[in-house]
């Protein structure tokens, strides 16, 4: 993957890192807001949508992305923000009409 199209978007939600751990810090934070909206979005809409696909599981090498497990079966942050958006009861902010779900 080449960090050019990641780094802008992370960079202007976050703030520049100052280090490569700090980096990696906000990038975790953005996988788990990425997670999260994912799957609450399906729960919201479960009834009436199709479906959704969750890619990848785990890695197949070391990477930063996509994953629910890393290369070495350590969770990142996509792992904690899809396990919080399917709690057993959940509220849910809806952006595109400003109501409150619970599923």
């Amino acid at each position: 993957h080449n960090l050019r199209f990641f780094t802008p978007p992370l960079y202007a939600r976050y703030g520049p890192a100052s280090s490569a751990v700090e980096y990696l810090y906000k990038a975790q934070v953005s996988l788990y807001e990425g997670h999260r909206a994912f799957f609450e979005g399906y729960s919201r809409n479960k009834y009436t949508s199709t479906g959704l696909i969750q890619w990848m599981l785990n890695n197949a090498w070391p990477e930063n992305l996509w994953h629910l497990y890393d290369y070495y079966l350590g969770h990142g942050g996509s792992f904690f923000g899809t396990r919080k958006a399917c709690e057993d009861v959940h509220p849910i902010y809806s952006y595109d009409d400003g109501s409150l779900w619970v599923v």
